[in-house]
C-alpha cells in the first residue's frame, strides 16, 4: 500500500487538542507524518487526538498511543530547538536502542520533498533537514541529500523553460 502526502487542497484538521496545556512537540504532530508513520492513506485517519503527553491515533485498523517524539520536525512551523533534539534522542535511546531517527522519518522527507514545487518549498525542507542532520543516519543524509540536489535541478529546469 503506497502514502501519498495529501493535496493542496483545503480539508477539515483531524488534530484535536484534548490538553490545554501544549506538549512542546504538538507543533510536529500532522496527518501526513501519521499516515506515513503507519503506512496508511491520509483518508483512513479519522482522528488524532493530543493530550498532554500523548497522541491517540484512531484510523482504519490502528488505534495506538504515539509519542510526541515520534514525529519529525518539518517546515511552516517553529524549527527544532536543542530541547527537541534532547527529547528525540532520549526516546530513541529508550525504545529504539539508537541515537538516530527512525527510518520511517527519511520517507516522510523524501515524500514533502518531492511534493514540493516551489524552489521556496524545496529550500525550506532542504535548510530543516540541514539544520537536523546530526540526528539523520549517514546514509539518510546521502540520500535526502542527493533527492533534494535532483528536484533542484528538475526545478531550475523548469524555471528556465519558463
Amino acid at each position: 500500500m503506497s502514502t501519498t502526502l495529501t493535496n493542496t487542497t483545503l480539508r477539515a484538521s483531524k488534530i484535536i487538542h484534548r490538553s490545554p496545556i501544549l506538549h512542546p512537540l504538538a507543533r510536529f504532530v500532522s496527518e501526513d507524518a501519521i499516515a506515513i508513520m503507519f503506512n496508511i492513506p491520509v483518508a483512513e485517519i479519522e482522528r488524532i487526538e493530543c493530550y498532554r503527553y500523548m497522541v491517540y491515533v484512531h484510523a482504519r485498523h490502528v488505534s495506538r498511543f504515539v509519542s510526541y517524539a515520534d514525529f519529525p520536525p518539518m517546515v511552516n512551523v517553529p524549527s527544532p530547538n536543542l530541547y527537541d533534539g534532547w527529547r528525540w534522542r532520549r526516546r530513541w535511546r529508550r525504545h529504539f536502542h539508537s541515537s538516530t531517527a527512525p527510518a520511517w522519518w527519511q520517507d516522510f522527507y523524501l515524500a514533502n520533498i518531492r511534493h514540493s514545487q516551489t524552489g521556496d518549498d524545496l529550500r525550506a525542507w532542504k535548510n530543516l533537514i540541514t539544520g537536523i542532520e546530526e540526528f539523520l543516519s549517514a546514509e539518510t543524509r546521502k540520500k535526502l541529500g542527493d533527492i533534494c540536489g535532483e528536484y533542484e535541478a528538475k526545478l531550475q529546469e523548469m524555471m528556465n523553460v519558463m
